[in-house]
C-alpha cells in the first residue's frame, strides 16, 4: 500500500532472483531487481522506493519523529488508503493515535536523551506492559456534520473538508527572549545571557551574551510559530479561510514592502522582521495581483496572475450586516423550534410500515455461520445427549486406540479396581480389529490376539482381563460374522471417511455442506449390498436392544450413506450389534 506494487509485480520480483539466487531474502531479490534491466520502468520505481526509505532513516536517526511519522503519512497516501477499507474511520483514528503517542513520547524523552525511533518502540511496548489504554482508537463519527473549535495544537493529525484560521493578526509571544536572564538552550556546556545595570543612570544595558541568547531563542520561537502555521494550514482538505483584522494601510505596507524584495522565497532578515502570521502570509503572497488590486497598491500591473486564491476586505459595515444575519438567524431557529414543538406533525403510516418492516426482517441465512465446517458423525447424530459418551467411532472424539488401552498405572499390580468401561469397550473393537480372519475365528485364536497385543504394550493387562472373549466368539459364528469370514466377501474394519454431507436440517441451510469424519468398525461388501456393522459395548440386556438401537439410528445412516457415496454402491445394510447381551440389530 505505501508504494503501489502490484502482486504481479513482487511474483516477478521473487521470480527474478530465484533464477539467479535460491536462497535469497525479499529484501536482496528487490535490490538486485533494482539493478536489473528486465523491467527498466519497475526497477527505476523500486531504486525510488529504497532512496525514499533512506531518507526516512536519515530522518528518523536526525529529525523529530511525530513529524516522520506524519511525513510518511502524506507522502504515501496511506491516512486516504486506510479509509476506503473495511473500518476505514476506526484504521485511521489508529494511525492518528499511533502519531499522538509520538508526540507524547518526545515530550517524555527530551529531558533524559534524544529521542529515536528504537526507544519510540520500547515506550510502546512499555505502555502495553504495564497496562497502559492502548484499545483501538474511537473513530469521532460526528466530525462529519459539526463545527469543531480546536487549538492548533490539538488539530494535529486531523483532518476537515472546512477549515477557518482566525486572530492571524495575533503577535508572536517573544517574552522568552525579552527577561532580563537567559539560558542557552543549543549550547552543550550551556551559558547565560545577562543585562548589566548601569548604577549611575539606575537603567539596564544588553550584554553581548544576552543578545547572542536573545537571538537563539528568538529564532526557535520563530521557527515554532511557522511549524504551528504550517500545521494549521495544511489541516484542510477542501478548503481554508484566514481571517485576521488589521488596517488597510498597515496590510498595503507589508505587501509593498515584501513586492520591492523581488519574489522568491523570502530572506531570513525578513522573516525575523515580521511580528504576525499575518505579516508572513502577506508578504509570501506580496507578488500576487489580487492583492495589489484589494489594496490599491498601484503596481497591480507589475504583479503576477493565475491565483489559486481569493482575497477580501470587509469594514465595519460589513461586520455589523453580518452581525445582524446571524441575531436573526438563531431568532428564527428558535421560532421554528418553539412551533414545532406546539404542532406535532402527524406520524406518515408508510413510513412506519417501512420501518416496522426492516426492524422485524431476519436475515435468512443467519444460521449458517454456526454450523461447523468439519465435524464429526457423533456430533452430528448425538450432540450433548447423554449416549454420547458411549459411542467411539467419530474420529475426532476417540483418542488413539493403542494409547488409549495401555495406560501405565493399569498394568501396575496394586491397581485393584476395575478399569473404566470405555477403555474396555475400546479395547475390545481393537481385538476385533487385529484378527486374523483368513483363518477360523476361534477361541484360542483370541487369546492369542490379545496376548499379541500385549506383547506390542498396546493394551494393559488389567484391561485385557476383561474383554469379553465368548461375546466376540459369539459374533463370529453368527450371520454377520459368516459374512466376514466369507472369502468372497472385501471387509474392512476401522475404515476410515470423509464425507461431505449437505445440513437439510433447516430452509436458511439447506445448501450449506459440512465436512464429516468418521469411523466404521466393520463395512463387508457382498454381491448384493454393502452391510455396515457397529459395535456396542453398553451394558444392556436383550430387552433393551430395540431402544437403544433408535439412538444411534442417526449414526448408522450416516454411516451407510457415506459407504454408498464412496464405495458406489446402491444399497447398504446397516447393523448394530451389542457385545453384551450377542445381540444383533437392524436399523
Amino acid at each position: 500500500p505505501f508504494f503501489k506494487i502490484s502482486d504481479s509485480e513482487l511474483a516477478k520480483i521473487r521470480i527474478h532472483s530465484e533464477a539467479k539466487h535460491k536462497q535469497s531474502d525479499f529484501h536482496d531479490c528487490v535490490l538486485q531487481y533494482s539493478k536489473a534491466d528486465s523491467d527498466a520502468a519497475l526497477s527505476a520505481r523500486l531504486q525510488e522506493i529504497l532512496d525514499r526509505i533512506e531518507q526516512w532513516r536519515t530522518i528518523a536517526r536526525r529529525g523529530n519523529l511525530a513529524d516522520l511519522i506524519w511525513r510518511i503519512y502524506r507522502q504515501t497516501g496511506y491516512l486516504s488508503f486506510v479509509s476506503a477499507l473495511p473500518s476505514g474511520q476506526a484504521r485511521r483514528a489508529n494511525l492518528l493515535r499511533l502519531h499522538d503517542r509520538a508526540i507524547q513520547f518526545e515530550g517524555f524523552a527530551s529531558s533524559a536523551a534524544a529521542p529515536s525511533l528504537t526507544r519510540f518502540v520500547e515506550f510502546i511496548e512499555k505502555l502495553q506492559a504495564v497496562g497502559q489504554d492502548w484499545a483501538p482508537a474511537e473513530p469521532q463519527e460526528s466530525a462529519g456534520n459539526t463545527v469543531r473549535i480546536l487549538s492548533v495544537h490539538k488539530s494535529k493529525g486531523l483532518e476537515f473538508p472546512v477549515v477557518f484560521l482566525a486572530e492571524l493578526e495575533s503577535k508572536f509571544n517573544k517574552r522568552d527572549s525579552q527577561a532580563d536572564c537567559l539560558a542557552s538552550a543549543e549550547s552543550a556546556k550551556g551559558g547565560l545571557g545577562l543585562q548589566i545595570i548601569d548604577r549611575e543612570t539606575n537603567s539596564k544595558l544588553s550584554s553581548l551574551a544576552h543578545e547572542v541568547v536573545a537571538e537563539q531563542k528568538e529564532a526557535m520561537s520563530l521557527a515554532e510559530e511557522m511549524r504551528i502555521l504550517y500545521v494549521a494550514t495544511t489541516r484542510a482538505r477542501d478548503r481554508l479561510i484566514l481571517t485576521a483584522s488589521q488596517k488597510r494601510s498597515k496590510c498595503s505596507q507589508i505587501v509593498c514592502n515584501g513586492f520591492f524584495l523581488g519574489g522568491g522565497p523570502l530572506p531570513d532578515w525578513q522573516l525575523r522582521a515580521c511580528g504576525s502570521p499575518l505579516e508572513w502570509i502577506l508578504c509570501g503572497l506580496s507578488n500576487r495581483r489580487i492583492l495589489h488590486d484589494a489594496l490599491q497598491t498601484g503596481f497591480a500591473k507589475r504583479a503576477g496572475g493565475d491565483d489559486l486564491f481569493s482575497f477580501e476586505l470587509h469594514g465595519q459595515a460589513d461586520l455589523q450586516e453580518l452581525s445582524e444575519f446571524v441575531i436573526a438567524l438563531k431568532a428564527g431557529k428558535a421560532a421554528r423550534k418553539s412551533s414545532n414543538k406546539s404542532r406535532p406533525k402527524p406520524a406518515d403510516a408508510r413510513l412506519l410500515a417501512q420501518i416496522k418492516e426492516s426492524l422485524a426482517w431476519r436475515y435468512r441465512f443467519g444460521n449458517a455461520p454456526l454450523l461447523p465446517a468439519k465435524s464429526s458423525v457423533t456430533q452430528l447424530t448425538h450432540g450433548n445427549d447423554e449416549y454420547m459418551k458411549l459411542d467411539y467411532s467419530g474420529a475426532l472424539q476417540r483418542r488413539p486406540r493403542v494409547l488409549a488401552v495401555a495406560e501405565p498405572h493399569l498394568g501396575d499390580t496394586c491397581v485393584t479396581e476395575r478399569p473404566d468401561a470405555r477403555l474396555i469397550g475400546t479395547a475390545t473393537h481393537l481385538v476385533i480389529s487385529e484378527l486374523d480372519l483368513a483363518e477360523p475365528v476361534t477361541e484360542e485364536e483370541i487369546e492369542k490376539t490379545k496376548e499379541r497385543l500385549l506383547a506390542d504394550d498396546a493394551m494393559a493387562p488389567a484391561v485385557a482381563e476383561h474383554i469379553d472373549t465368548e461375546s466376540i466368539l459369539a459374533f463370529f459364528s453368527g450371520e454377520l460374522g459368516r459374512l466376514a469370514l466369507d472369502e468372497s466377501n472385501a471387509v474392512w474394519r476401522e475404515w476410515p471417511f470423509t464425507f461431505a454431507l449437505s445440513t437439510g436440517k433447516s430452509v436458511d441451510t439447506s445448501s450449506e455442506m459440512v465436512i464429516v469424519q468418521g469411523i466404521i468398525d466393520m463395512l463387508v461388501r457382498t454381491p448384493h449390498a454393502l452391510v455396515v456393522v457397529d459395535f456396542k459395548t453398553d451394558q444392556i440386556n436383550t430387552g433393551q436392544t430395540t431402544e437403544r438401537a433408535e439412538l444411534y439410528r442417526g449414526q448408522l445412516e450416516l454411516y451407510g450413506k457415506a459407504a454408498c457415496a464412496i464405495l458406489g454402491a446402491d444399497s447398504v445394510r446397516r447393523w448394530l450389534y451389542f457385545l453384551t447381551p450377542g445381540c444383533a440389530v437392524e436399523v
